[in-house]
């Protein structure tokens, strides 16, 4: 989706959201924000939207790629090893699979895996994942509301894995993400998780002021660790988790590391989601509090090594909106540009636009002739080329009309007004010393040959700064499509002739 640019992670949880700004530049990331964004008591997804827009707003963060989350307890996460096969039948193969494992009908269900081949067993790990589609819609549709799109919806606990074990290459490994109210237990081997489980049990049940509390805790969690090594490992793995990695809300806890290392009798390490990128000045907490909101956004740049629920439809939708608003930029931009130029060069656009008017309603009329006796195309080429050649030639552009007039007019005669009126006449008003330079005026743009007629429309005696002169106007008409052109002798004699002429 992207190679380069900037994307936005948003891990919501329960009381909080936890987002990351990620850009990328060639091969590097380099964490520019991080925050958490407290959310009201049962925020919903219309509170999530406002935290939303509101930190967007004061961080002056881009919106163009963001990724959410959805929690994993909400999610069908399920495993399995199918022997290698070309692409169709695997996908065969692992859709039994989503069947056999998930209760709920696919049908009403986002969902979709990734796989990864073993060379030395023969074997394809698949990780499938699955919501269901009137939960992420109700979701969507609040956030689309909001003017928040989502360029992809991926598990929580998958995207915070990802990107906490990307240097992880060792034996297997318990990753505990320890949020607000949920902790997901999972195992990873070899860079691909093999395992996973979500247990009621959160930081938000730990009492921090309650020393004996937080032994109670320890200790539960414990059993839920032991019980899930037990039930989560099997014939995928060789060997049971010797290590733990911590991520999620407890990692910011004081001493929470050696306090599970003693509890959970395993080495504990903390996930480190940022360990290979550059982090911006200012950028404050915890990396491993992150992992989940670095992963999406990290899933923006590889959208093919995840597992995106959003489903197909709402894909579709959003693709035909985005276009649509491209197309509406597109259009909104051609019109202030029409403005511009129409302010700029009023008339030449005038007169083109009624021309391409002309050729539009033409070319309907042959086409609907075509269909009563047949396509004619010769005689659609030659309207369309006849009307091309017209509005091209240089004669009918009003800027150069009004260059040649400005030529051809005498010395002592000064304009002060062109007028282009309905792409057929011209209206010329000046000022000139006596009548008889008036006249050599009428008499030069009679010889320009481009006008069909050439009138005097006034000629008045007036003064202006102690100054006597005249003030004229002179109308020009242009040749009309069906007319034929005059020769200047012809011209010439035919504006002499002319009536109407008032000479004071």
């Amino acid at each position: 989706m992207l190679g380069s640019g900037t994307s936005l992670g948003v891990d919501i949880g329960s009381k909080e959201l936890k987002i990351v700004l990620l850009r990328k530049t060639g091969r590097r990331y380099q964490v520019e924000q991080a925050a958490r964004v407290p959310l009201p008591d049962g925020g919903d997804t219309g509170d999530i939207a406002i935290a939303l827009q509101q930190f967007l707003t004061e961080s002056h963060a881009p919106t163009g790629h963001i990724v959410f989350s959805l929690p994993t307890h909400a999610c069908s996460v399920k495993f399995a090893r199918v022997p290698h096969a070309r692409p169709a039948e695997t996908a065969r193969v692992i859709h039994f699979e989503a069947e056999s494992q998930i209760p709920l009908p696919l049908n009403e269900l986002a969902w979709g895996y990734r796989v990864a081949d073993d060379p030395a067993s023969g074997m394809t790990h698949a990780v499938i994942a699955a919501a269901r589609k009137d939960l992420i819609e109700e979701r969507l549709m609040v956030l689309d509301d909001a003017g928040l799109h989502p360029s992809l919806l991926l598990v929580s606990a998958l995207a915070g894995i990802t990107a906490a074990t990307t240097s992880f290459r060792g034996k297997p490994l318990l990753v505990l993400d320890i949020g607000s109210d949920w902790t997901d237990l999972s195992v990873v081997d070899g860079g691909h998780i093999y395992a996973s489980r979500s247990i009621k049990l959160g930081a938000n049940d730990i009492d921090r002021g309650d020393e004996s509390a937080m032994t109670r805790w320890l200790a539960r969690l414990e059993r839920e660790i032991r019980l899930s090594v037990e039930s989560l490992t099997g014939d995928d793995i060789c060997e049971r988790p010797r290590r733990a990695m911590l991520i999620g809300d407890l990692a910011d806890l004081p001493g929470i590391e050696d306090a599970l290392r003693r509890q959970v009798s395993l080495p504990i390490e903390m996930g480190n989601p940022w360990i290979d990128m550059t982090i911006s000045h200012g950028v404050q907490g915890k990396a491993p509090v992150f992992a989940t909101a670095t992963g999406l956004a990290l899933a923006a740049f590889e959208p093919k090594q995840t597992i995106d629920l959003m489903p197909k439809n709402v894909a579709i939708a959003r693709e035909r909106r985005q276009k649509q608003t491209l197309a509406f930029a597109g259009l909104t931009l051609a019109i202030v540009l029409l403005i511009v130029v129409n302010m700029l060069l009023r008339l030449p656009l005038v007169y083109k636009t009624i021309v391409l008017h002309d050729l539009q309603e033409r070319v309907r009329l042959a086409a609907k002739d075509s269909t009563k006796e047949g396509p004619n195309y010769s005689a659609i080429a030659t309207q369309v080329g006849s009307l091309s050649e017209r509005l091209g030639k240089v004669e009918h552009d009003p800027l150069e009309i009004l260059r040649r007039c400005s030529e051809t007019m005498p010395k002592a005669i000064g304009l002060t007004e062109f007028a282009f009126q309905d792409g057929k006449t011209v209206v010329l008003k000046g000022r000139a010393r006596s009548n008889t330079d008036v006249a050599s005026a009428v008499g030069s743009l009679t010889e320009m040959g481009i006008f069909e007629r050439t009138l005097l429309d006034y000629s008045n005696l007036a003064s202006a700064d102690g100054l006597q002169g005249y003030d004229f106007q002179i109308t020009c008409t242009l040749p009309t499509e069906k007319g034929t052109k005059l020769s200047k002798k012809t011209r010439k004699t035919s504006a002499e002739g002319q009536t109407g002429m008032t000479v004071q």
